[in-house]
This record gives C-alpha cells, structure tokens and sequence, in this order.
C-alpha cells in the first residue's frame, strides 16, 4: 500500500505528492521516524525550523492514519493517533 507524508502547521502544508509504497501502517510509520532522523542528520537547524509542526501519514485516499508530532523537535517525535487497519481517517490533517 502507499502511504503518504505531508508536514502541516498552522502556517501551512507541504504536501508529500510521491509517497512511499510499504506493506503496513507500522512499515509507514518506521519509514516517518526514518525520514524525521535523515531531515535531522542533513539540517541541525530542523529541529528549531519544524517547532509546531506534524507530520500526518495518510493513505492513498487521503485518510489521515497517524500523526508526527515534534513536542520536543524532532528529537522527541512521537507517533499518534495511528489507526491500524482503518482507512476511514479524517481527509484533511488540522494543524496544530
């Protein structure tokens, strides 16, 4: 299945129009984690940058099925709200 990454804040959106193809929802959310870690290796300023922002994991319909929120940048993510086997999430993430 494909799901797919978008940060959203309430200053904006920036939407994942790739995605990425994986087996399940914990698959999805272990690839998040990795991403969160590889943004942080790349730009030490991440951290500061993405304050009150989330990373929402959503399914190919749009789906909302887990959030990443930064609490404590990127170092203290934590994943959210996930809905194993549920495809019926909210479509459109509400920023935090």
């Amino acid at each position: 299945m494909r799901y797919y990454f978008h940060l959203v804040s309430c200053h904006g959106e920036i939407l994942d129009e790739t995605g990425v193809e994986v087996t399940d929802l914990e698959a999805a959310e272990a690839e998040a984690m990795k991403a969160i870690q590889e943004l942080q290796e790349e730009d030490p300023q991440a951290d500061e940058d993405l304050q009150g922002w989330q990373l929402v994991i959503t399914d190919q319909s749009g789906g909302v099925l887990g959030h990443v929120m930064y609490p404590a940048g990127l170092r203290g993510a934590v994943v959210l709200g996930s809905r194993r086997g549920s495809g019926s999430g909210a479509r459109h993430p509400s920023p935090s």
